[in-house]
């Protein structure tokens, strides 16, 4: 289903797209930081992981852009499974049909609200980077109902954050606000300092894993790792 969305809405042409998106990434892999002086500003020294795969697939598929489109918009589904997840956590309900139709309800506000239909496929990255901020508040709803938010649990729910911040410094905001949540959990007595600090690490690797490389690069370039 996410696939044919692609199809239907077709190639993303948006101005980021346009000025850095595909830039981005050829620029890291042909080694133009060294040669070309800022072309897209600021945004010329975004981490450019998350547009490795628009790359690759215009260089594979670049005489069928309706294919890459459909690719693109993939995550799409996850995103609606990751919805329909957590709408089944956090909505209250009396009796089956009534929990199915608040699910249902729920995930198609979410699925078809302007800021994801504006976005499906897009090489903004909305999408499948906000699927991770959803996911780690499912974990945490999940393992919070069964009274068991344990160690594994925690360390995915940072490993999510620190994906979704390294792919997008914007989204660090929301990985404070779960951070927040986490913090006001161990007052109410639901985890340790211990625990809490093993979600910390999870972050840590998460952002390692997704822009660690990018901060070395950076550095070597520019002597700082989040120039400019």
């Amino acid at each position: 289903m996410s696939g044919v969305a692609g199809i239907i809405i077709g190639p993303d042409a948006n101005w980021d797209l346009r000025n850095y998106h595909i830039y981005n990434s050829y620029a890291f892999l042909e080694g133009r930081h060294a040669i070309d002086i800022a072309p897209a500003q600021r945004q010329s020294y975004h981490n450019p992981t998350a547009g490795l795969p628009l790359y690759a697939l215009m260089f594979a598929f670049n005489e069928h852009p309706r294919l890459v489109a459909a690719l693109m918009s993939l995550p799409y589904g996850i995103a609606i499974a990751a919805i329909a997840w957590l709408s089944s956590l956090v909505l209250p309900f009396s009796t089956m049909t009534e929990q199915v139709f608040r699910i249902l309800a729920a995930t198609v506000i979410g699925a078809t609200g302007a800021a994801t239909l504006g976005v499906i496929g897009s090489t903004m990255n909305e999408i499948p980077i906000s699927t991770l901020i959803i996911f780690a508040l499912a974990i945490t709803c999940a393992r919070l109902k069964k009274d068991n938010l344990n160690y594994g649990a925690l360390f995915a729910v940072g490993f999510c954050v620190g994906i979704a911040g390294g792919l997008k410094l914007t989204y660090a905001v929301h990985g404070l606000a779960i951070g927040c949540a986490l913090v006001s959990i161990v007052f109410l007595g639901k985890i340790s300092i211990r625990e809490l600090l093993v979600s910390a690490l999870g972050v840590i690797v998460g952002l390692g894993l997704s822009s660690g490389w990018w901060f070395w690069h950076l550095y070597e370039l520019f002597g700082n790792p989040v120039f400019p």
